[in-house]
């Protein structure tokens, strides 16, 4: 809702009185949506066009483990062989014959863990495979981002892709679940069709999702009085979930959502411009049941549209949080964003990226990270 007044401003309506709410997400969006593609894709094979039969066909997804190899999983996997102990025939047979779409996630775990003694650490995986399967089953998915640090000109770093990712993302919209359709097929119609009935490669979906939450961060500007800053703020935030995603020391995996701490003066003047965020889409908002530290304030958990997943390359799923400083917030409007976002990361040493090794979207705002920082 972005308005409940009526013509005369002291006359909001409510419910149950005036209408009936639904939330349409807990009410089955995922079926909905499926219907609505499946429904058009039929339509599109009555007019006599080749194209896929269901939405899952339709939407090419990837496996955790087929992704991981076309971000470069191969690599990382080499170097994991190179340093085992090849006299450790056990341990150094046991990971040569693992597929390298997972063998790469050793290499990740001791980064993320600070460990040395990375044999010790092939050897546990090897006495204890079910453990390590759970932790490739908990870890694999934010591994993926941690992948694509230091791939300069690679111009994926993240897939999105699949029926499931494109409902997450377009958090119960009908309109942005549609619209992330529509620039899919715009994007593979300029890769150019092989043959056989059309479907929308993984490539082709990454790229559309990116070119909707651009077109959609663009726009933000013109929707509210507050546009401006609402952007500012989007901009940052998405920074920073981007630094951690590709950072996993000192982090907890897929940190996406963030509540607020510090003083209440500052808490009520960020979180008025949040809550115009999320009237206009920029941002989700819902009641946390835990505190994360003895300061914080018993009030929502924000994250950003997961319209956005895509354009900033963090996660579009909901898991975990962290708290940030109202006050940082705030200091993202004036003149210094970049000290700002810097005090934003200011938990987890060494975070902050150069413009040059940003991703080719975001380098589109070098002048906002850089501004005198």
């Amino acid at each position: 809702f972005r308005h409940r007044k009526t013509i005369n401003s002291e006359d909001p309506i409510e419910s149950p009185h005036d209408y009936s709410e639904i939330d349409i997400v807990s009410e089955g969006f995922d079926l909905f949506s499926k219907e609505v593609l499946n429904r058009r894709l039929l339509f599109a094979r009555n007019k006599g066009l080749d194209i896929a039969d269901s939405s899952d066909s339709f939407l090419r997804s990837l496996s955790l483990v087929e992704e991981a190899a076309l971000l470069g999983a191969n690599r990382v996997a080499s170097k994991v062989l190179k340093d085992l102990d090849i006299s450790d025939s056990d341990v150094y047979d046991f990971f040569y014959s693992m597929n390298p779409g997972k063998r790469y996630f050793l290499e990740y775990w001791r980064e993320k863990e600070s460990l040395n003694d990375i044999q010790g650490i092939a050897r546990d995986w090897k006495c204890n495979p079910e453990q390590w399967d759970t932790r490739f089953g908990n870890h694999g998915f934010a591994s993926l981002f941690w992948l694509s640090r230091g791939n300069k000109g690679v111009r994926i770093k993240k897939y999105y892709c699949g029926f499931s990712t494109f409902l997450s993302m377009s958090g119960g919209n009908i309109r942005y679940f549609l619209d992330l359709i529509d620039a899919s097929i715009k994007r593979e119609s300029e890769e150019g069709r092989v043959g056989g009935a059309l479907s929308i490669s993984p490539k082709s979906q990454t790229l559309g999702a990116k070119d909707v939450g651009k077109r959609r961060l663009d726009q933000l500007e013109d929707l509210s009085e507050n546009g401006l800053q609402i952007k500012r703020l989007v901009l940052a935030i998405g920074k920073v979930f981007f630094e951690y995603a590709r950072s996993p020391l000192g982090k907890a995996p897929e940190t996406t959502s963030f509540v607020l701490s510090g003083s209440a003066q500052d808490i009520v003047d960020i979180r008025s411009l949040l809550l115009d965020g999320v009237s206009h889409l920029a941002f989700e908002a819902q009641e946390r049941n835990k505190l994360t530290t003895p300061e914080e304030v018993k009030d929502e958990e924000f994250r950003l549209h997961r319209i956005f997943s895509a354009f900033f390359e963090i996660s579009h799923r909901k898991k975990r949080r962290t708290s940030f400083a109202a006050s940082d917030l705030l200091a993202v409007l004036g003149d210094r964003p970049a000290g700002a976002i810097s005090g934003l990361l200011k938990d987890v040493d060494g975070l902050m990226s150069d413009s040059n090794d940003l991703p080719e979207q975001l380098g589109f705002f070098a002048n906002f990270y850089d501004r005198d920082r």
